[in-house]
């Protein structure tokens, strides 16, 4: 668990450098750059409540639910126009 928050923690920080480096963030100060970390710690912590309360095979059941939904949603409602 603390390898996967390291490093979505690295990813969001690299993505930040690297749209900033190239422009994409024109309109985002640092100030507010460093505000997207609240939400992103948020959902670790929401993530590390609902492991320790929802059993493994209602966590792989919700996971595979979601999965197939999405992938659902994605060959038969998503256009690509």
């Amino acid at each position: 668990m603390a390898f996967l928050q390291v490093m979505i923690t690295l990813s969001c920080i690299l993505r930040v450098i690297l749209y900033s480096k190239f422009g994409y963030l024109k309109e985002i100060s640092l100030g507010k750059a460093v505000l997207l970390v609240v939400p992103l710690y948020a959902a670790i912590w929401l993530g590390h409540l609902a492991l320790g309360r929802i059993s493994q095979k209602q966590m792989r059941k919700g996971v595979f639910i979601f999965i197939a939904s999405s992938g659902l949603y994605y060959l038969f409602l998503h256009s690509t126009r």
